[in-house]
């Protein structure tokens, strides 16, 4: 069941299976001082049961509502409109982006209250900590919400190009959305705590039916009303909930939260610290994710736009795999880097290393059947057209999703403040390059520019993660040419035409990748319990036959 961090310790010690861990238990002879081992007691519980726990608690609560999205948004539309559900769809990316404006607050506070736990003379210090958050949180949430009351009227007038039928809903929309702002927003703050706790079950059992009912409550009413403002209406009631839940949750995991009510200016200026960098990053980071969208719009054929983002946006669910591990480690990161850093150092390897071993085989297989794929799911007009762009694509994925797990080894690390350098540098060179590539090369340049950014990032976080680190040159090399060898392999099937070709040459190549993760990645003990799970799985066999 746990198959991302299997229990038990490794030969090489990536993942400790003992919070109390010292360089006994490796049989290295050398002890910790007793003050070393009353810190390193307290840390979290991160074992590789856990972390495999958590991890797949993080997974369902993506995949759970993208699949409830998958089968009600045709239905929806038929129900709503075409214009109307372009306008619902605005209003949800606006949801989702409202968080931007918590000043980083939620991972700053993740990061501060796992410091807290793992050091036992600090914890007294985490309700105070908290209600400074949510206090910070909701004043913003009030402005912000306010701010977009005011501004709703003219912004419907100039930004939405609609019937005078349509206007009155938008401009109520809005202004129910700007009404759910600060609840958003302290919910931020409130996922903070539950990572901080490692209650990743908690959330997720929040997240998922919450993420399952921004689509069905929709659906549900529209039976009633097909008007904008009664689905924002029923999304507004679905944050209510979302809140409600947080709340009750984090009150019965600090009930001190209750008897402790706190704003310390301290705290607000730690935590600003932190956030502020993270803020530039959430800022600057959707400006480089669709302002290629935009370019493509305005120097090419309006169907392009179509070209460019199905294959974008079909294999970006990809993403979901780092976006669970990494969530799962920063509250480890951000707790070890301060009692722990050989520790974290070996965990930030291992973090790599499974999000490498899972999202190696899914990049080939789609690299490989792509053509063949976009024709038989969307016609030989979009095979043409859209191959090269998911082919460039996917070579910038195998880049960008260890990078995840290293900006988040970063922000553990308390260093937000590089990568947000680096995107400030980053974003107008993006812009530019775009733009000639663009004009001289159509989408298939977009794509170009997208995986030259991709990758770039992440050898500059790399690097940045080595520095840190003090990794030795002989780990670094190894990463690297890992990697420059699976770009290699995704060289001969770009002269494949036979689809019998292209299976044999995929299972050779996952059978080798297979031999060589099981040769040279897995210790004797993550073997040991691939076997004893493959076992298990005859017994059972057995046992119905």
């Amino acid at each position: 069941m746990f198959a991302i961090f299997p229990d038990g310790k490794s030969k090489t010690g990536e993942l400790d299976s003992s919070v109390n861990y010292s360089k006994e238990d490796e049989g290295g002879g050398e002890k910790k001082s007793g003050d070393e081992k009353r810190i390193t007691g307290m840390l979290p519980d991160i074992t590789k049961k856990k972390l495999g726990k958590n991890t797949l608690y993080n997974l369902a609560g993506y995949i759970f509502p993208l699949t409830t999205a998958l089968l009600v948004v045709p239905t929806i539309i038929k129900m709503m409109g075409t214009a109307r559900f372009g306008i619902l769809t605005i209003i949800w990316v606006l949801i989702g982006y409202v968080s931007i404006f918590d000043l980083g607050m939620g991972r700053a506070l993740t990061y501060r209250l796992s410091q807290n736990l793992a050091s036992k003379e600090n914890e007294r210090n985490n309700p105070s900590l908290i209600w400074t958050s949510i206090i910070t949180l909701f004043s913003l949430g009030v402005f912000v919400g306010a701010l977009g009351f005011v501004c709703s009227k003219p912004a419907v007038a100039l930004i939405f190009k609609l019937p005078e039928s349509l206007q009155a809903e938008v401009l109520q929309s809005l202004r129910i959305l700007c009404a759910a702002v600060p609840f958003v927003l302290i919910v931020t703050g409130l996922k903070g705590i539950l990572h901080a706790y490692q209650r990743f079950d908690l959330m997720n059992m929040i997240q998922i039916p919450s993420g399952i009912l921004n689509f069905l409550g929709p659906l549900i009413i529209l039976h009633w009303s097909h008007r904008v403002t009664a689905v924002i209406l029923v999304l507004f009631a679905v944050r209510l909930l979302m809140f409600s839940a947080y709340t009750v949750s984090a009150i019965r995991l600090i009930p001190s939260l209750l008897s402790r009510f706190f704003f310390k200016k301290t705290h607000f200026f730690e935590l600003f610290r932190f956030g502020r960098w993270v803020t530039i990053s959430s800022v600057i980071s959707p400006i480089l994710v669709y302002i290629d969208r935009f370019v493509i719009s305005a120097l090419t054929r309006v169907n392009s736009i179509a070209y460019y983002t199905v294959p974008l946006e079909m294999v970006g669910r990809i993403w979901i795999f780092p976006y669970s591990i990494g969530n799962v480690l920063f509250p480890v990161f951000s707790s070890l880097n301060i009692f722990d850093k050989k520790r974290a150092e070996r965990m930030f390897i291992s973090g790599i290393k499974y999000t490498f071993i899972i999202i190696v085989p899914l990049v080939f297989f789609i690299f490989v059947f792509a053509e063949d794929g976009l024709r038989l799911w969307l016609g030989f007009d979009f095979a043409q057209n859209s191959t090269p762009i998911l082919r460039w694509i996917l070579a910038g994925i195998l880049v960008n999703c260890p990078a995840m797990i290293i900006l988040t080894y970063i922000h553990g690390a308390g260093k937000p403040a590089l990568p947000a350098f680096i995107h400030l540098i980053e974003l107008p060179l993006y812009i530019g390059s775009l733009y000639w590539m663009v004009r001289f090369l159509g989408i298939e340049g977009a794509a170009v520019t997208w995986f030259g950014r991709v990758t770039l990032d992440a050898f500059v976080l790399f690097f940045i993660a080595v520095k840190l680190l003090k990794l030795n040159t002989a780990s670094v090399l190894k990463m690297l040419g890992i990697t420059f060898s699976v770009y290699i392999l995704l060289l001969p099937p770009l002269w494949m035409n036979s689809l019998i070709m292209k299976g044999v040459y995929s299972l050779c190549i996952l059978v080798f990748f297979a031999y060589f993760i099981w040769i040279f990645f897995l210790s004797f003990e993550e073997k040991k319990w691939i076997r004893n799970l493959l076992k298990r799985g005859k017994g059972i066999k057995r046992n119905d036959a």
